[in-house]
């Protein structure tokens, strides 16, 4: 596989969305609308300044929507407007944020497993598998997969047999048989308790067997998510939605109650007023800023949801950079500038 198919199979699995290779962001203007009808970019920003100054409680929604870069300047934007940044609706999985580095696979590691245990769906039932790729590829490319219930009693079976010698089971058997061994989890369908056990049990087991924990994200939670939520770790120290308020990032819900203006990219947001930014236009927005989003053949990044970086383009030196990052830092010093 040359290296410009290899891109577009690895981009997919975390946009299933992006536009082919052949379109390659052929476009990487942003034009803007004002209230749905065409605007020159400095009033679309000069009106968005004006928005985020009168709010109250001001938001920014949907930086998995962005690139890496384009993320960090959210931060940057959300901090100088003193408001929320939200990346997820719901609050991340305290499991998820401590889990053991060296037990947690990785898409590839999966993919090249002798034995792939999927957890929480069956893998002979292709109605159960259709509408996950990212699970398709896997069983499609490992040697073996064996099913096992998403429960708490299954884990801890296989634990007793794995570290105690205790009563055979079939899930057990076939891990400490396999020379390496992914668990494959998929989220929403286990809780934290049985995820947890899951990487207990390959940290239990280190010494004697090659299990590695992967947990395949929800269609519906793809794109960007892991980079954003990387970026605002590295850039705030805070895990999760990051709050502004009193210039100081403090973690906070994703609760939308009392905000009356959003910036960014979920179309369902439901304030007063909304500032738009995306690669299709909206016309009920306040402001739309339309930009390439997340395109392949931007000089820019994602990240896959196991943390493997994934440049957008194939050729850097003919590929444009992402506009969006320009555009969230014009916006920026408008707001700082506008506090002077």
């Amino acid at each position: 596989m040359d290296r410009s198919n290899a891109l577009q199979r690895d981009v997919l699995l975390v946009l299933p969305n992006a536009h082919a290779l052949s379109d390659v962001a052929t476009n990487v203007t942003v034009s803007a609308l004002i209230k749905g009808r065409e605007s020159n970019v400095d009033a679309a920003i000069a009106r968005a300044v004006e928005l985020i100054n009168t709010s109250v409680a001001p938001v920014f929604v949907g930086a998995s929507q962005l690139t890496v870069e384009a993320a960090s300047e959210a931060i940057t934007v959300t901090r100088k407007m003193r408001g929320r940044l939200i990346v997820g609706n719901d609050a991340p999985d305290p499991v998820v944020a401590c889990q053991p580095v060296t037990f947690t696979g990785t898409l590839d590691r999966a993919m090249h497993a002798d034995l792939v245990v999927a957890v929480g769906v069956n893998t002979d039932d292709t109605t159960q598998t259709a509408g996950n790729p990212i699970v398709q590829r896997i069983v499609e490319t490992g040697r073996r997969s064996i099913s096992c219930e998403a429960t708490l009693e299954a884990v801890l079976q296989v634990r007793d047999y794995l570290s105690h010698d205790g009563p055979h089971n079939a899930v057990a058997g076939a891990i400490a048989d396999a020379t390496t061994a992914t668990i494959m989890l998929l989220a929403g369908r286990c809780d934290s308790r049985v995820t947890g056990q899951w990487h207990k049990l390959a940290c239990d087991v280190q010494q004697r067997h090659r299990v590695s924990v992967i947990t395949v994200p929800d269609p519906t939670m793809y794109a960007n998510t892991r980079g954003a939520m990387e970026v605002m770790t590295w850039r705030t120290g805070v895990y999760g939605n990051v709050d502004f308020a009193d210039g100081a990032a403090r973690p906070c819900t994703a609760d939308m109650a009392n905000c009356d203006v959003s910036i960014g990219a979920v179309t369902g947001s439901r304030v007063a007023a909304r500032i738009a930014i995306g690669p299709q236009p909206v016309h009920d927005a306040e402001v739309c800023f339309v930009t390439p989003g997340l395109s392949l053949g931007l000089v820019a990044r994602v990240m896959r949801f196991d943390g493997a970086v994934l440049w957008l383009h194939t050729e850097p030196a003919v590929s444009p950079p992402d506009p969006t990052v320009g555009l969230l830092k014009r916006l920026a010093d408008a707001i700082e500038a506008s506090n002077e």
